[in-house]
């Protein structure tokens, strides 16, 4: 088995922390719940 080369790496290692950065914002949107009360378009 031969050794990975640095470019292999950084590359296999750039696919995960993007892969953990959209997980963590398709988790935030999950949570919102969609029918919360929003504040109103117009003051008053």
């Amino acid at each position: 088995m031969a050794l990975p080369t640095r470019r292999r790496f950084l590359q296999e290692a750039g696919l995960g922390f993007g892969s953990v950065a959209l997980a963590t914002l398709l988790a935030d949107q999950s949570r919102a719940n969609p029918l919360e009360a929003k504040p109103p378009h117009f003051p008053g």
